[in-house]
């Protein structure tokens, strides 16, 4: 009559790390592979660490990609940065050159245009330097919906 549970021929240890010991009766005991045949409650535990340890091992990976997305985010920091320099020096300029010609002996129209489109240029860089610090915020909600 063949046996239902076939039980193993050979005991096999599995080394001692922390996964395979157990804290029974006051000491710890390692855990045989031969332990865990037939015994439900054991295989349920193996069985609940491992998906315990999945999980973490996915939220941590998901953690890792959103970190690298910031960082990529952040590190457009220094070109929006100096394009608004860029921008807003030609604005400073005509400022300087129409506040010149106004106080000298040129006060004419084209002056006044000068002032005005310097002041215009100079006040679209600070709006787009003060727009600049929810950049982050959201190139990370155009990039997880993207995704």
């Amino acid at each position: 009559m063949a046996e239902e549970n076939p039980q193993p021929t050979s005991d096999i240890n599995v080394t001692a790390t922390d996964a395979t010991t157990i804290y029974e009766g006051g000491r710890l005991v390692q855990i045989k592979v031969g332990d865990l045949l037939n015994n439900e409650v054991a295989l349920r535990q193996f069985v609940n660490n491992y998906n315990l340890a999945n999980k973490d091992l996915s939220q941590a990976q998901a953690e890792i990609t959103s970190l690298k997305e910031e960082v990529s985010v952040y590190l457009l920091y220094p070109v929006v940065t100096i394009l608004i320099a860029a921008f807003n020096i030609p604005g400073v300029v005509l400022i300087g050159i129409s506040t010149s010609m106004i106080a000298g002996d040129k006060n004419t129209g084209l002056a006044y245009c000068l002032l005005i489109l310097g002041g215009l240029i100079t006040l679209a860089s600070t709006v787009g330097s003060a727009i600049s610090q929810f950049l982050p915020k959201w190139l990370r909600k155009g990039s997880s919906h993207a995704s």
